[in-house]
């Protein structure tokens, strides 16, 4: 095998990876709660409580790359954000890799139905935080969650929910142009 096609071979493996594209989203999974932790809280609640900002990049990960290229981003974000700045909590870390990554998941298997394009991001937070309220309050996992957590994490993030549904449309509609 010559020179040429073995730096043939490793652009293609590159690409297939989407390694910058990995790094990219993992990045702006970071960055963007820790813009939206510098700003006031409401009422004593961090504004990324309201906003859902972890959840964007991988939901844009999940509807232009692959799907690792989003996992990645769901599973090690959060861990990463607490590391730098000590937020979100380290007892709800896992808590929320775990319904980012369901998040992730779901909105993968959603984006395939041509029905529910638009509604691909809200659907896919429901589905996750009503499966790791189910997986939580069924014992499955070990993890003992607050009374109310599941109309409160979808009342508390409903400014989240609009902006991802709005993130949503206006991806999709880009995707087509």
């Amino acid at each position: 095998m010559g020179t040429s096609n073995i730096i043939s071979a490793k652009a293609r493996l590159a690409e297939k990876i989407q390694i910058k594209e990995t790094i990219a989203v993992f990045g702006a999974a970071v960055i963007l709660p820790i813009i939206f932790h510098l700003l006031p809280n409401i009422n004593g609640t961090p504004l990324g409580k309201y906003a859902l900002p972890i959840f964007y990049a991988p939901f844009i990960a999940v509807l232009f790359f692959r799907f690792h290229t989003a996992l990645i981003a769901s599973l090690l974000a959060p861990l990463a954000n607490y590391l730098i700045t000590g937020n979100p909590a380290f007892e709800i870390v896992q808590l929320i890799t775990l319904e980012l990554t369901l998040f992730v998941a779901a909105a993968y298997l959603l984006k395939r139905l041509n029905r529910v394009k638009y509604a691909v991001a809200p659907l896919s937070y429901l589905l996750s935080t009503v499966a790791v309220y189910i997986l939580t309050s069924t014992g499955v996992i070990g993890w003992q969650i607050k009374s109310g957590y599941l109309i409160n994490s979808v009342t508390t993030a409903l400014p989240g929910i609009l902006i991802l549904t709005l993130l949503n449309v206006v991806m999709i509609k880009s995707k087509q142009v």
